[in-house]
Order: structure tokens, then sequence, then C-alpha cells
């Protein structure tokens, strides 16, 4: 007590004042130290006082964890180079394929089934070189109070995310486990979130699991499974056939990914913890479904789509081919020369999927004669007008297309400009998607202009030079009128045709 402390409140967290570096420590220690006792710190001499140093004894069963966060950023100078570069679409054919490829084709057809609904049952691709991961409970907890002390402070957001739950609990996509099940050996405890999306039609706010976090040994759930193949056709391919159709439909498939089950031997590596109360206990609960956040999911989901075509392209070849070919994951883009043609494509795509229990809405059409026979609720422009839309215009695939003109169009929102950076150019520029090249005469400008900007090695937060400010503010401005633009959605003429030229 008769001692002259350096920090009187080194017991009481706060502020620190000053970083002494390793090679200055030695110079400010004095001789002289007092111990305090087995497993106590012990008291060092110091020419700024007396410090209280060394180790602090802990119970043997008390049990700590220690989170390092960092963030993993792609350097933006690969992104910046990677849109200037990239100047033609690659509509090849797909690499030959590898083991990997023929592997995951072969654990599907030997290991998924359907059950009594028709509901595909699948199981997923472990990899079997990959190491084995870890405890991820502790994690999957902590991550799980964290999420709930935000919900708490967002009581929208809550009301949400606890109704997703609760539909996931009730359609049995989510199952309590009992408590001699919960330290299953190789069980792994996915964290949870929610990704929010304000322009959907349906849901806004969607869970995600995460698949990717590390158990206690740095080894994901994501990183002991093959991912699969893209089977997907590519967009610009899926795009171009969409707008050569006189008549046209867009659809998607609502929760394709809930709608395939996982075999029931698995489960356990899809577990989650939640209560719906802060009073409640924390439960454990098994997902048993297909899963958003896990790498192989789109692989199981398209190819049980694809497995529906090959069950059914006997019966059904135009139908089945448009499976194939016209969807996106979940998402399709397709259409016929004649209203007769493509009215029996949409009742033929409606019934082979409904065999698996594969449902889709948010129908749209250019002729609303397409639409006749749907669910009301199933429709975009029911919806629409619920939200007293006054323009029809579906978002698909990177596309706003309005269907009644049958016109595509673009939403570029108004950019925010404090200080004209190579940061700032870059985030206006990538707004711009425009995955079939129709905007490349606005686009090549930015183009020039980015490629001057990486020639002048700018620092990301460095205000560029005047010159180069001013032409990026000209083409904000020629930028502004793309709100306007309204490309025909179709390119054949409607009259007969003997040959079609492409000249570029």
């Amino acid at each position: 007590s008769n001692l002259k402390l350096a920090d009187s409140n080194f017991n009481i967290p706060g502020e620190i004042d000053m970083l002494i570096g390793a090679e200055t420590y030695c110079e400010i220690i004095r001789s002289g130290h007092l111990p305090l006792g087995k497993g106590k710190p012990l008291l060092q001499n110091t020419w700024l006082g007396w410090i209280v140093s060394g180790a602090v004894h802990y119970p043997i069963n008390k049990q700590f964890m220690t989170s390092c966060h960092f963030s993993s950023i792609h350097k933006l100078e690969t992104q910046l180079q990677r849109f200037w570069e990239i100047e033609q679409v690659d509509v090849g054919m797909r690499p030959f394929l590898t083991q990997t490829v023929d592997y995951c084709e072969e654990h599907f057809k030997n290991n998924h089934k359907r059950d009594a609904e028709g509901r595909f049952v699948v199981k997923l691709p472990f990899n079997p070189d990959a190491p084995t991961f870890g405890n991820s409970k502790q994690l999957a907890l902590s991550r799980f109070l964290k999420l709930e002390k935000k919900l708490e402070g967002q009581h929208s957001l809550k009301k949400e995310y606890h109704q997703n739950i609760s539909e996931y609990i009730n359609q049995n996509y989510l199952k309590p486990i009992a408590n001699n099940e919960v330290d299953t050996k190789d069980a792994f405890y996915l964290p949870h979130h929610a990704v929010i999306k304000e322009s959907s039609l349906t849901t806004k706010v969607r869970i995600v699991f995460d698949a990717s976090a590390k158990s206690d040994n740095g080894i994901s759930l994501n990183d002991t499974l093959y991912s699969g193949p893209a089977l997907q056709q590519d967009l610009f391919s899926i795009l171009c056939r969409f707008r050569m159709h006189q008549f046209v439909i867009s659809a998607d498939i609502t929760k394709m990914y809930l709608q395939i089950r996982l075999d029931e031997s698995q489960w356990q590596y899809q577990r989650i913890l939640w209560r719906d109360d802060k009073s409640h206990e924390i439960k454990t609960y098994n997902l048993t479904t297909v899963t958003f956040g896990i790498t192989s999911s789109p692989f199981l989901a398209v190819r049980c789509l694809n497995e529906l075509a090959f069950l059914n392209q006997n019966k059904f070849g135009i139908a089945t081919q448009v499976i194939l070919n016209d969807f996106y994951i979940d998402d399709l883009l397709s259409g016929g020369n004649t209203f007769e043609e493509t009215n029996q494509l949409r009742n033929d795509l409606v019934h082979i999927l409904n065999q698996a229990k594969f449902k889709l809405t948010k129908w749209s059409s250019n002729d609303t004669r397409l639409l006749e026979g749907l669910n009301l609720d199933d429709t975009v422009a029911h919806k629409l007008f619920a939200k007293e839309h006054t323009i029809h215009t579906t978002k698909t695939l990177g596309l706003s297309w309005h269907s009644q003109n049958d016109v595509i169009t673009y939403q570029i929102k108004e950019a925010v400009l404090n200080k004209i950076t190579k940061r700032c150019i870059l985030s206006v520029v990538a707004q711009i998607f425009d995955p079939l090249g129709l905007l490349s005469p606005v686009i090549i400008s930015f183009k020039m202009l980015l490629q001057r900007l990486w020639s002048l090695k700018t620092d990301w937060d460095e205000p560029v030079d005047n010159k180069l400010a001013n032409d990026f503010l000209k083409n904000i401005d020629n930028m502004g009128v793309l709100n306007d633009f309204k490309i025909p959605r179709k390119v054949i003429p409607v009259y007969p045709y003997k040959r079609i030229e492409l000249h570029t």
C-alpha cells in the first residue's frame, strides 16, 4: 500500500495513454520486484512507478474464446483493371469435365431420391480428401448472441426475422433436436444473419447461414464440400434468347432451396441455435433442406431441376429444353413465336415443376393473356398494383424489363459526389450493370477515363486532377439520360424473314 504505482487505477478498464515499444521497455525497468503469491501477478519497479505484471491464475475448467476478426478485401486495383480489360463475352464451349465434376455428378446420381410428395432428397457432396472440421458451437453461440442484440435495436427487422424462423419451424425446414443429440461429435453449427433486399417484391429479408464460418481448427463446413459445377447456361446466352421470342414469359421458383430435402443422415451438418425470447433457453435445431450459404447448394438445386427435365423429355420435349437452357438457378426467361406455343410452354412448365413441389411465381409477360388462369398473387403485375406502382417494370437477371411496353430500361441512381477520387469514380461506374452490352457507347467513355486514371497511379482517396474531374463530371451528366432509354426487348421482326445477319 506504500508503493507508488505507475497506474493507480490499473484494475479499471480505460483508454491507453501511451504505447512503449519492446526496445524501450528494458530502459524503464529498475531493479526490484515483489511476488504477490502463487498464481498471482508480481509488482515490478520501473522509472514510472511500480507496475502489475505477470500471469493470473484461472480455474482449469474455465473456458475462453478468442475471436480474431479480419476483413478480406480484393484489391480495388484488380477490380478496376478487370472492368476495362473485359471487352468481349466468351460464349464458347465450357472446359471439359474434370474429375471433380464427374465425382459430383456420380454422387448426385447415387444419392438422390424422391419423398412421398415428389420432393428431391439429396446428400451434401463431401470432399473425401478434405480435412475434417473442429468444434463450431462456440462461434455459432457468440454470433447468435450478437445477432440477438442487434435485432433488439431494430424492431421491424426483428419481426421479419422471427417470422421467417417461425415459418421454417412450421414447415419443418427446421426441426428441434433432443438434448441427448446436442453433442453429436461431427455436428456443424451454422451462424446465421439477415440479408435485406428492398427491391424484392416478395421476401425482403432472407436468412443466410454462414457455412464459411471457421470451426476452432480453422476449417469450415464449406471447406469440406465440393461446390459442384455451374450447370446453368451463361447469363448472356439466356438474355440473348429472351430477346428473340415474339411472346415471352418470366417467372421464378419460389423458395427453391427449401423444396429440396437433405437426407436425414446429414442433418447434423446443418445445425443452428435459436430462441424467440431472451428469457427462454437457447435451443438447437437441424436444418432439413438445401440451405442458403452452403457452397454446394446452387449445384444441387440446378441438378434437381435438370433431373426433372431428363425424366420428362420424352413427353415434354420443348418444355424440358427450356428447363435445361432458359433457367438461371431459379429464374426463368423464355418464350415462343406464337401465343399458342408460349401458352402451352407455360402450362407444361407448371406441370413438370409441380412434380417436385417447385412452384413458379412472380409471372410476367408481354401479353397479358399468358397470365390468365394463374393465381393472381403469383403475378408481378398484381404485386406492383398492390404497392401502387405505376410502371410495371420487372427486374430479372440484371435487366429492368417493362413488360407492358416490352422494352428494356435502365435505372441509374444519381451519384452523390463529395470528393472526386479514384474510389468515387469506380463506385459510380460499377453500378452500371449491362450484361448485354447495350450501353457500350456510354460505358466506353468511362473505360477510356479509367485507363487514364490507372496510368496516373493515383491513390484511391486522393483527389484527381481538375481535367480528369471535369471529364468525369461530363460523363456523369451523360449517364443521367440512361434512365430515359427504352430499348425494344424484341430484336427479331414480326414479319416473315429468310435470313438475319448481325454486323459488328
